[in-house]
């Protein structure tokens, strides 16, 4: 822990009562002074100086620190550091453990972190949120002996606490834990370690092996499940033979029941490869000590001091494989690099606060995974969707693993919907799964599948896709008479070797001369009646294609009534009514997906039989690949 030494005055003198005033307290004369401080020496002129990532042109400017209270009032209070009235930077103030007294006790609400989660206290901790968990929340999923994975490792230390060994788990049931981490790039300097279970060490690994072969992430995982008092840990480098094409297909498959049936999923969340570990927090994430007047005269006490944004890289969150992982997981640990989290179906739990939110239950793919047998296959398809779209924002390292990371949820709506898996779509509701679109407004440059076997008109060939709103599901009208997709492994939710769609519905060309570009909106189509319509491309919502004509296939009906209700619902921005195509075989009616179509504005129908909409359309068969 940072300590007091080497305060400047100006540091040496900060009141928390002047602070929280409409004012704030006046820090530093100028941003150059800070700097000046800063530089001579003084802790929390250079933490503050170090941890400010917003550029000041105008070294003359002035400081103050500022005690403001966090929007959500369970979450504290927050040190804002201002320079000219400008929020410069955050930073959170916490104590340590047992109530501060007076003005401080009132509102520090958040506390010293542990700084090694192996210590007795923090496993007491993480224990009394398992335990809550198991005996008080009539949401989550009970503590029951389940079935062992194919495969885990038995860290029991009661013969040799140096040693783990790789073992059958067919045929057996007990606990065991999970770890979600991020893989990353193998230093080359560590050929000394295992990181994965191949054909080739998977003999030595079925032996017992010393722990001091693993990477810390691994090693540190096998002691927190030891302290756990879990015998089984399950990680998927270690588990699955990695070499194994076959091995993969049915692992994968898997994967639905080893997460569901999980006691805890260890999740790493700021490990970036597994040479980093998490039991200990790094000195560069420790916060800052100082001591605070209460009020004017008052006796000091200790507090300290964290950059609210020390934990940027989160590399777990946006990784498409642990997008399922933590879905399926009905308890959850995360260690950041500067606190515990615990996430179960009910709440989660920070170790900074103790605060409890509620909410992340709320989410469609947790719904979906312990939900009541009180479903219909409309509920699971419109949760299907929504998690579709929350999916495709994540980043996959391997485009072939589209697929296979979302198909433990897939099994699962299966399994409750009867229904036949078509390329990250189902059969039964396949016209809406077919209207998503390209959301580009808030992630910025398009990438569509290059590498990777994966048919236009399913939401796996783009990211950040926006999926078909469910609740104009009554209009949808095309006749779906053929579609299918061919597994290229045993895992039929995993990998495809080929496709197949065929339809018959409305079709019209468009003259791509006809579309014109507008400023912060989509494509539209010029003289057209009384109808607006607008193109949102694959390509991009702003982009248009190098074609000379499209061809559109229209995917509803009702628009008139359509139209009015999105306004109704505040559904304004893009509700797509159909399908816009590139023909790529005139003779064989070939075609493939290029993006959609929304007929827009309150005034359908008013240009009567001339409106773009109700003309020049012919009922096509046509195939899209």
């Amino acid at each position: 822990m940072l300590d007091q030494d080497s305060l400047c005055e100006t540091c040496s003198s900060l009141s928390y009562e002047q602070m929280r005033t409409t004012e704030g307290q006046a820090y530093h004369t100028s941003w150059a002074a800070l700097e000046e401080s800063a530089s001579l020496g003084c802790r929390l002129c250079k933490y503050f100086w170090a941890g400010s990532t917003v550029s000041v042109f105008d070294k003359t400017q002035s400081a103050r620190l500022h005690i403001e209270k966090h929007p959500d009032d369970d979450f504290g209070v927050w040190l804002c550091l201002r320079v000219d009235n400008r929020l410069l930077k955050i930073f959170e103030v916490f104590s340590k453990p047992g109530p501060p007294t007076g003005l401080l006790g009132r509102e520090i609400i958040g506390r010293e972190l542990a700084l090694d989660r192996s210590s007795d206290s923090a496993i007491s901790k993480i224990q009394s949120w398992i335990h809550e968990c198991e005996s008080s929340h009539s949401q989550c999923r009970g503590r029951s002996i389940s079935p062992l994975p194919t495969r885990v490792l038995d860290v029991s230390p009661s013969q040799d606490p140096d040693q783990v060994r790789l073992i059958e788990g067919r045929g057996l049931k007990a606990e065991y834990v999970t770890l979600s981490h991020c893989w990353g790039k193998t230093p080359p300097d560590s050929e000394d370690l295992i990181f994965t279970c191949t054909s080739r060490n998977i003999q030595t690994l079925t032996q017992s092996f010393p722990l001091s072969v693993l990477p810390t992430l691994y090693k540190d995982a096998v002691m927190m499940t030891r302290l756990l008092r879990i015998r089984y840990i399950w990680i998927d480098s270690l588990c699955i033979i990695q070499d194994s094409k076959e091995d993969w297909a049915n692992e994968c498959l898997q994967m639905c029941d080893v997460y569901s049936n999980t006691y805890l999923t260890i999740s790493a969340v700021s490990c970036k490869n597994s040479l980093r570990g998490f039991v200990r927090v790094d000195q560069e994430c420790l916060p800052l000590q100082v001591q605070l007047c209460q009020g004017y005269g008052d006796s000091k006490q200790a507090l300290h001091i964290r950059d609210t944004f020390v934990d940027p890289a989160m590399y777990l969150t946006g990784r498409g494989w642990v997008f399922q992982e933590l879905l399926l997981s009905p308890r959850v640990l995360h260690f950041s690099s500067i606190d515990m989290v615990f996430q179960c179906d009910t709440h989660t739990v920070f170790e900074s606060t103790s605060v409890t939110c509620y909410g992340w239950n709320n989410h469609d793919g947790k719904r979906l995974v312990y939900g009541t047998t009180q479903h219909s296959r409309s509920t699971d398809y419109d949760k299907w969707l929504k998690i579709v779209q929350d999916y495709s924002e994540k980043k996959l390292t391997y485009e072939t693993d589209m697929f296979p990371a979302l198909s433990g949820i897939a099994h699962i709506v299966q399994s409750r919907t009867n229904d036949e898996y078509v390329a990250g779509l189902w059969k039964g509701d396949l016209v809406a799964g077919l209207l998503w679109s390209k959301n580009q407004w808030l992630y910025g440059p398009v990438q569509l599948s290059t590498q990777y076997l994966t048919p236009t008109w399913s939401w796996a060939s783009s990211n950040h896709v926006d999926t078909f709103n469910t609740r104009r599901r009554k209009y949808l009208k095309l006749d779906i008479l053929h579609a299918e997709a061919v597994p290229s492994t045993t895992n039929p939710f995993g990998e495809i070797s080929s496709a197949s769609l065929i339809v018959s519905g409305p079709l019209k060309r468009t003259m791509i001369c006809d579309l014109r570009e507008i400023p912060d909106d989509c494509v539209q189509l010029t003289s057209v009646g009384g109808s607006k319509i607008r193109f949102a491309f694959d390509i991009g919502q702003h982009k248009v294609p190098d074609l000379d004509e499209v061809w559109c296939l229209d995917c509803t009906v009702n628009k008139e009534d359509d139209i009015p209700e999105n306004i109704h619902h505040g559904l304004t921005w893009f509700n797509a009514h159909g399908l816009v195509l590139e023909q790529v075989s005139e003779k064989k009616q070939v075609y493939k997906r290029i993006g959609v179509f929304e007929v827009f504005g309150v005034d359908v129908g008013t240009g009567g039989d001339t409106d773009w909409h109700r003309t020049g359309w012919s009922k096509t068969r046509l195939e899209i690949i």
